[in-house]
């Protein structure tokens, strides 16, 4: 008897997926078993003031960049309730994630024999991922600069919290950009045509240049790409 109380207490599987359905298309935003391609995402993207999770903010730019990646106005606006330090580390972290998309993406045409120096245009770069910077290949070069700036945003000494950084930590924000910037030159100057296309579909080199001139995180003269050769106006 006992057995059987328990048992008709528990919904069959379809009534539990249909009991969760809503919320997870408009609360959640979950990608629920069965959705179509096309509509992978598809939800509107809600209000971030309204939520006091910590993943709130990278969630709105994540929902903003799948759907309008060339607003730069509304990307590179903080949120009201927002630090502005915060904001900064946020947008660097979506770059560094979107960048592992960009090294699988130039990975076939830049490599140790094509490229077996990281340059961009007349400069040469020096790989610091080492105990004395040494040459590396570009693509070596890229790899080592992401996956030393991955570690550094999610070392909880420098970056303990997502919704405050210490003071000490706010130098990070003008060594990163230096070099993320030497990436998206070296794909600009020589491998054109691969930029130009992740370019078009993405604005990741558009939305890092906004980023790091509203901000002053980097001096325009040192961003080494020509500005005016990218897809948009960018305030």
């Amino acid at each position: 008897h006992r057995r059987g109380q328990i048992a008709s207490s528990v919904p069959n599987c379809r009534e539990a997926f249909g009991r969760f359905r809503p919320s997870m298309t408009t609360e959640g935003q979950c990608n629920l078993p069965g959705t179509r391609g096309v509509d992978l995402w598809s939800w509107k993207i809600t209000d971030p003031e309204a939520s006091d999770g910590a993943f709130a903010a990278q969630e709105y730019l994540q929902d903003v960049i799948r759907q309008r990646p060339e607003d730069l106005a509304k990307l590179l606006t903080p949120l009201t309730s927002q630090d502005s330090s915060v904001f900064v580390l946020e947008q660097l972290r979506q770059i560094l994630l979107e960048l592992n998309h960009y090294v699988a993406f130039i990975a076939e045409d830049c490599n140790a024999k094509t490229c077996p120096k990281m340059v961009a245009a007349k400069w040469e770069f020096l790989c610091a991922a080492h105990k004395k910077p040494q040459d590396c290949c570009a693509i070596d070069y890229i790899l080592h600069t992401l996956n030393g700036f991955i570690g550094l945003v999610n070392n909880k000494s420098i970056f303990p919290s997502r919704v405050r950084i210490p003071p000490k930590s706010h130098q990070f924000f003008q060594s990163i950009p230096r070099r993320l910037c030497r990436v998206f030159a070296h794909v600009f100057f020589h491998h054109r045509e691969l930029f130009d296309k992740f370019e078009k579909r993405s604005f990741l080199c558009s939305r890092f240049v906004a980023l790091v001139t509203k901000f002053k995180l980097l001096q325009r003269q040192h961003l080494i790409i020509p500005v005016d050769q990218l897809p948009i106006n960018w305030p």
